[in-house]
C-alpha cells in the first residue's frame, strides 16, 4: 500500500513539472521578442556594419517600447543610429551615441499601434532602428576581445496597445560575432554602401501650425515629420523669413537652424514664411513650406530694417577704410620727419 501512495505521489509531482513545464513553453512562445539581426557572423578590425533592431509581437498590438543596448567599446564603436525604416514614430527617447560610452537607450511610440507585419508587406517589418558598428580593433586601456556581444539592457519593455498601459510579456535575444584582425576578404563597408546607394529624398510630409495650452506655454508651433526608407532621416532644419528675407523681430537675414518638431514660432503673428527641409544621411533633402495668405516677398524699402542694415554696412565700410587710410598717412608722415630729422643731424 506504502508503494502504490508513493507511487502515486512520484506521478502527480511529475504531471506538476510537466505541466509548469508546457505552460513556461507556451508563455515564451507568446511573449513579444526584441532581437537583433543578424545576431550572428564573423567581422574583421575595419569593418564597417550595420544591425537591425527588430521586433515580434507575436500577434498583440503595441504602442510603446523602451529598451537599453550594450555593446563591447574594446571591439566595436556605434557611430550611427538609423530611423530609416522604423515602425517607431513617435520618439521620446533617441539615441545618443558618444565615443566613450558603450550602451544607449531609446524609447518611442506607435500612434495606432503595431499589430505585426501585413500579409503582403516586402519588407522586413518590425524594426525599430538600424546600429551603424565599426570594428575598432583596439581601444586605449583595453584588449580587443575576438567576441563581441549585442545585449538588450535589463528593465526593456513594450507597453500593449490596450488603453491600459500593460506590459506585454517580453522575450530578448541577444548577437554574438566573432572579431579577427584580418582576412583574405578585405574589409567592408555595408553602411557606406548603403549612402552611395540612396539618392532618393525623404518622403513628402506637410507642416502644421497648431498651439496647445501644455506645450510652449499656449504659443504657436510648427509640427512636422517624415522618414526616409534607405539611410534614414539625419536632420530637420528650419527657416522663418519676413516679407524682406530676413529674420522675424531680427536686424539680421534669415538663415537655417537645426531644430526638430514640436519648433516654436519667432513669428508669433503667423505673418512669416515658414520653410523646413528634411536631410537624409545620405545627403537629400527634401523642402516644404508654410505660404501665409496674403504673403509676397518685397524688396526693402527706404527705412526699412534691411536698408537701415545696408546703410549701416556700407557706412562702417567707409569709416574702416578712411581710418586705414589715415592710419597709411600718418605713417608716412612719420617716416618722412624721421628721414629729415636723419638728415640734418649729418
Amino acid at each position: 500500500m506504502q508503494k502504490i501512495k508513493l507511487q502515486i505521489k512520484i506521478g502527480r509531482i511529475c504531471a506538476a513539472v510537466c505541466i509548469t513545464a508546457f505552460l513556461l513553453l507556451v508563455r515564451q512562445a507568446d511573449a513579444t521578442r526584441l532581437f537583433f539581426s543578424p545576431a550572428t557572423g564573423t567581422r574583421q578590425f575595419g569593418d564597417q556594419f550595420a544591425v537591425d533592431i527588430g521586433i515580434d509581437s507575436e500577434g498583440e498590438c503595441i504602442n510603446a517600447i523602451e529598451a537599453g543596448v550594450a555593446y563591447p567599446d574594446s571591439a566595436l564603436r556605434a557611430v550611427d543610429f538609423s530611423r530609416g525604416e522604423s515602425i517607431l514614430s513617435l520618439w521620446v527617447e533617441a539615441p545618443v551615441l558618444k565615443f566613450d560610452e558603450d550602451s544607449f537607450h531609446f524609447s518611442g511610440g506607435i500612434p495606432g499601434g503595431y499589430c505585426g507585419k501585413i500579409s503582403g508587406d516586402t519588407g522586413k517589418g518590425g524594426i525599430l532602428g538600424r546600429i551603424i558598428f565599426r570594428v575598432s580593433g583596439f581601444s586605449v586601456g583595453k584588449k580587443s576581445s575576438p567576441v563581441a556581444r549585442l545585449e538588450f539592457l535589463p528593465g526593456a519593455r513594450v507597453l500593449l496597445a490596450d488603453g491600459m498601459g500593460t506590459e506585454a510579456r517580453l522575450a530578448v535575444e541577444n548577437a554574438e560575432f566573432g572579431i579577427v584582425e584580418s582576412s583574405t576578404r578585405g574589409s567592408v563597408d555595408e553602411w557606406g554602401k548603403i549612402l552611395d546607394d540612396d539618392t532618393t529624398l525623404p518622403e513628402p510630409f506637410t507642416v502644421e501650425i497648431t498651439k496647445d495650452a501644455s506645450v510652449f506655454n499656449g504659443k504657436f508651433f510648427l509640427v512636422f515629420s517624415t522618414t526616409d526608407k534607405q539611410s534614414g532621416i539625419d536632420r530637420f532644419e528650419v527657416l522663418e523669413m519676413d516679407e524682406y528675407g530676413m529674420r522675424p523681430g531680427w536686424n539680421e537675414a534669415a538663415k537655417w537652424k537645426v531644430r526638430e518638431s514640436p519648433y516654436l514660432l519667432e513669428d508669433q503673428e503667423k505673418k512669416s514664411l515658414v520653410r523646413v527641409k528634411a536631410v537624409d544621411k545620405a545627403g537629400n533633402e527634401r523642402i516644404v513650406e508654410f505660404i501665409p495668405e496674403g504673403f509676397m516677398m518685397k524688396e526693402a524699402p527706404q527705412g526699412s530694417k534691411f536698408g537701415r542694415m545696408q546703410f549701416t554696412a556700407v557706412a562702417v565700410g567707409i569709416l574702416l577704410a578712411a581710418g586705414v587710410l589715415y592710419i597709411r598717412k600718418r605713417k608716412r608722415n612719420l617716416q618722412m620727419k624721421n628721414e629729415e630729422e636723419s638728415d640734418v643731424s649729418r
